[in-house]
């Protein structure tokens, strides 16, 4: 990983490098792009006309009529909300007046007078006279125009019926009349009546002045309205027309905005499309519609190439961190040899150390303890012939039948003297000088009777030049 580390750096340069042009490249291609659409932009300013920005026939029309109806201006609309609330006033009052008109009837059937629009008294009067003029004829003359009479007299009812009935669902239920007898006098009830008429004269007197207002108020736009046509269908009119004129001067106003912008951008795309003339890049509206519809491509391609591109220098520089990594375990392994060298020549020096060692003591104490150990093993068995071993660690083979046998494998007995021999060797080996006191914990154990009785001569031997201190726990191996 280490050693590619090199190639992996080449590469993503190469890549770095390839992506760098790929970008340009669709830099490049868009900003050409962008100039053959304002190119396409500026053609389409150029074939489009003043008519694109001006309204039809139909809604110029319109605001001429309109011009004509408002001409001081359109009304606001707060004075709109004014002529409505007047209108409403207009029917309250109204509705309290034809109330308090049926309440001025007395118990002797005395009643005031009406607004002559809104009387039904004609009618019943007519009612009346045509029974009385029937029965008369029936009487007098011919029983025919008699039931004539009586017939139209039952339609001229009916018709007041329904007028009543559509009255009432329009204004509502009227409110039941409570006739109260009282035991006034005449003068009485005539003074109230009269006070009573004073009152609804004066109410009828509130109500023209404010029908007198309003139709005032809806002459400014419509001269020719009468007193007879409906004050609220006219109203409702003009609230249309202000909405509808006020939303066509917007949108006339939009469209002389819009052509003022238009002409402005014109010369600008003049100026702009004899520049591009004169550098000899000026195309027909179909070219550059299909230059940019192949510089869009050739983008979608530089930007698939760029992403593959992208991609491989995502990889390499993935495999370069791979190869940090390396790199850093390279640098601990190194440290790692490095601590292992310095330790092996350490143990090296000192096996060197303890081979100088070695062969010193080989040479100094090998044949001292070889000689004690011939004396002690002669003392402790009484035998000449035992060929032994004895190497430089001090561990001791026995020679038997052409063979070095380990004395692990000889009885224990054998074991303890080997082992008492090899010890007091080493001890006369070690110490030439003054003499250490030793120890004995009961060491005969496994020896028979004949090596027990030699190995009591040996402690008996030692201790002229030792001090012994000797341990056992039977009589037997007492010295």
């Amino acid at each position: 990983e280490v050693s590619r580390r090199p190639v992996y750096e080449k590469t993503l340069e190469k890549l770095e490098d390839q992506l760098d042009r790929r970008m340009d490249e669709i830099r490049n291609l868009r900003d050409e792009t962008e100039r053959r659409q304002d190119d396409l932009r500026q053609l389409a300013v150029i074939q489009r006309t003043a008519e694109d920005f001006s309204l039809d026939d139909e809604e110029l029309e319109r605001i001429q009529y309109l011009s004509e109806v408002f001409p001081s201006g359109i009304p606001d609309e707060d004075q709109l909300e004014e002529a409505e609330t007047c209108l409403r006033e207009i029917r309250k009052m109204r509705s309290d007046f034809d109330q308090a008109q049926r309440e001025l009837y007395d118990p002797n059937g005395d009643k005031a007078e009406d607004l002559p629009s809104r009387s039904g008294t004609s009618l019943i009067s007519m009612l009346v006279f045509a029974l009385f003029a029937s029965a008369l004829l029936a009487f007098f003359m011919n029983k025919a125009v008699a039931a004539a009479l009586a017939v139209l007299a039952a339609v001229i009812m009916i018709i007041v019926i329904r007028q009543d009935m559509k009255k009432e669902k329009e204004e509502g239920p009227r409110k039941p009349v409570v006739v109260v007898k009282q035991n006034n006098s005449p003068v009485t009830r005539l003074t109230e009546m009269r006070a009573r008429r004073e009152a609804l004269k004066k109410k009828r007197a509130e109500i023209l002045s404010a029908e007198g207002e309003l139709l005032e108020f809806l002459r400014q736009y419509y001269p020719e309205l009468s007193e007879e046509e409906d004050l609220s269908r006219k109203l409702q009119q003009l609230q249309y027309e202000q909405a509808e004129y006020a939303a066509l001067l917007r949108k006339q106003e939009r469209a002389r905005e819009a052509e003022s912008a238009w002409q402005k951008n014109m010369r600008r795309a003049e100026e702009v499309l004899a520049l591009r003339q004169e550098e000899g890049a000026m195309l027909s509206a179909e070219d550059l519609e299909k230059s940019i519809a192949d510089n869009r491509g050739r983008i979608a391609e530089a930007e698939k190439e760029a992403g593959s591109i992208r991609r491989q220098a995502e990889t390499m520089r993935e495999e370069l961190e791979r190869s940090a990594e390396a790199e850093e375990q390279l640098t601990v392994v190194k440290e790692e040899i490095a601590e292992m060298q310095h330790r092996y020549d350490i143990l090296c020096q000192t096996r060197e150390y303890l081979a100088r060692a070695r062969s010193a003591f080989t040479a100094r104490y090998m044949e001292p303890v070889r000689r004690a150990f011939d004396g002690y093993l002669h003392l402790l068995t009484g035998e000449d012939t035992v060929e032994y071993q004895l190497d430089a660690d001090l561990k001791i083979g026995i020679r038997e039948y052409g063979l070095i046998r380990d004395p692990a494998f000889m009885s224990e007995g054998w074991q303890d003297l080997i082992g008492l021999c090899r010890r007091m060797a080493m001890i006369d080996a070690m110490y030439e000088g003054e003499k250490p006191f030793l120890l004995f914990d009961d060491p005969f154990v496994n020896l028979d009777g004949e090596k027990l009785q030699r190995a009591l001569t040996f402690l008996k031997q030692i201790a002229e030049n030792y001090q012994v201190i000797y341990f056992t726990c039977h009589e037997s191996r007492v010295p």
